[in-house]
Formats: structure tokens, sequence, C-alpha cells
């Protein structure tokens, strides 16, 4: 079926309430987006069975807002975020659950060039069989996780899993597992 929402290009862009629902499986993803395009996303609710990504930035120059989102996934082999080879992102006020096993990480990022933030959000996976966030970050990146709660009831990996150079900060972080 494809993408939910393709943004593919330079420019500025920016979405408010913006929902992508479906319950027909698919190998799309719900929003992709690459190439140079700086994108703000106010308010936003995903809840698909794609084989896909919830949110799968790919590409240089890219600059990606996600504040004020809940992805609600109904299948186990889904990621939330995936973000590779992009500037910037900064997540706020997001809120995943899954109920069930869930076999991908909920956030995956490779190769941030600037900051990545992560704050005020909580994350719930009855059963995560890898890590909360994948990082793998072999620059001069600086990932800041604020007030960020993951409750698991069993987890066979970590909150975070860093690897490279990137600098890690972790504040007033809460979890239950």
């Amino acid at each position: 079926l494809g993408n939910g929402v393709s943004i593919n290009g330079q420019g500025l862009y920016f979405f408010e309430n913006l929902s992508i629902q479906s319950d027909v499986p698919s190998s799309g993803n719900g929003i992709y987006v690459s190439n140079k395009a700086n994108v703000s996303i106010d308010g936003y609710y995903i809840s698909t069975v794609h084989s896909g990504i919830s949110i799968y930035a790919y590409g240089s120059s890219i600059s990606l807002s996600l504040h004020n989102g809940v992805i609600n996934p109904l299948s186990n082999s889904q990621n939330a975020i995936y973000a590779y080879n992009i500037d910037t992102l900064d997540v706020e006020n997001f809120s995943y659950t899954y109920s069930g096993y869930q076999y991908q990480n909920p956030i995956n990022t490779y190769y941030i060039a600037n900051v990545f933030s992560f704050k005020n959000s909580f994350v719930n996976c009855t059963s995560l069989v890898s890590h909360l966030l994948n990082n793998f970050n072999y620059g001069s990146a600086s990932f800041l996780i604020k007030n960020v709660s993951f409750v698991s009831s069993g987890s066979m990996g970590a909150f975070v899993r860093s690897q490279g150079g990137a600098t890690l900060v972790f504040q007033d972080n809460i979890l239950f597992g």
C-alpha cells in the first residue's frame, strides 16, 4: 500500500494533529521523510499493522521535530521511529504502547550528525525482546534523554544501547521492569 505520508525534497513542512491509521497489512511506513526536508509535526497519532516503520527519516540535511505524539503499533515487528543519517531529531511528549512481545527496538538511530533530544516521554512494552533505544553513532552528536519513563514486565535488551562516539546525557529517567 505504500506510505501514509511521504516527504521527499528540500523545504519546510509543518503538520498539526496528523492521524495515520490502518488495519490492513502492508509494507509501507506511516511517515517517510527524506532528502533535505525540515519537518515539524505537532500532534500525531499512528496506529498501523504495516511491516514498515511508523516514522522513518533517511538522508542528509534532515531536521525532524516530533512533539505531542502517540504511536500504537498493531504489529510486533514495527519500529516506532527510525532515523538514519539525519542532522537533528527532537522528540518530546511521545507515547508508545505495545502489549505483547515486541521484537523491534521502538527507536533506532544511526549516524545523527548534530543533536538527538528525547524528552518527557512514556514507553510501555509488555515484553520487549530488544532495546528501547538502539543508537549507532560514530560522530560528535549529542544525545539528551530526559524525563523518559520506560515500563516493561520483561526486557531482554537495554534501556539504551549505544555504540560509537556520541555524547549521551541522561537526566531524571524512570525505568520499571
